[in-house]
């Protein structure tokens, strides 16, 4: 059933989350919330986060849209299967699926770091169910050259065996919510053994480079000026 956003906080985040069951058996958390008259809309999070993420902008979008705020594979209230990566056009899929299941044609897709990633491969292998795209701090490959895997990979490990604490972030006194601050990090902190490095394989095996030319909706890009994860 539809959570309500006022009703919506982080203590009973999980409580009003809906679970699908895929065709593979495994299990997506999303939230959905706000107008069920007005255009679907699915946001999608960055790496290490979940659908939470979105929390405090519910409030701007929900006279309308209809919201659907998804735990990408191996977050949140989703499973976390034992695979080697957890691919881009698996994740894109996963999406193209709860849209099926939900009886959504087609919707505005919204999604920041591997979210934007996500949402692009969504637009390219599904060009007639999405409306428009807002990608966040996104990019078409991660890496330049092979010397910047193996970098990125030896962080990402480190990042798997030190949980990242509040110190980790560089935005954390100015983050407009301080409570969702700490119930995100406490997801971060929380997420299962094996997350990381697949999530980042699946990131890093990926180039969409040839691809976006098949993407059909209209594309807003939003990047920070002092971007230094993906500059």
């Amino acid at each position: 059933m539809m959570a309500v956003i006022k009703d919506i906080t982080h203590a009973n985040w999980i409580d009003k989350q809906s679970i699908l069951t895929l065709h593979d058996g495994e299990k997506l958390g999303y939230m959905e919330a706000g107008n069920t008259e007005g255009e679907p809309l699915i946001l999608l999070h960055g790496f290490g986060n979940s659908g939470r993420n979105w929390k405090s902008t519910f409030e701007y979008l929900e006279d309308d849209y209809h919201i659907f705020a998804v735990d990408e594979i191996g977050s949140g209230q989703s499973s976390c299967p034992d695979a080697y990566a957890f691919t881009i056009t698996r994740q894109a899929q996963n999406v193209l699926e709860l849209m099926d299941a939900l009886g959504i044609e087609s919707a505005y897709l919204a999604g920041h770091s591997i979210g934007s990633y996500i949402c692009q491969a969504v637009g390219f292998m599904a060009p007639k169910r999405v409306k428009k795209l807002a990608l966040v701090s996104t990019f078409a490959r991660m890496q330049e050259k092979p010397s910047d895997i193996a970098k990125s990979a030896a962080m990402y490990a480190s990042i798997e065996e030190n949980r990242p604490n509040e110190n980790w972030y560089s935005e954390r006194a100015d983050y407009p919510d301080q409570e969702g601050f700490r119930y995100q990090l406490e997801d971060l902190q929380n997420l299962p053994s094996g997350y990381f490095a697949p999530t980042w394989w699946g990131m890093t095996m990926t180039d969409h480079r040839n691809f976006l030319q098949f993407i059909e909706a209209p594309v807003m890009v939003v990047r920070g000026g002092n971007d230094t994860g993906l500059p």
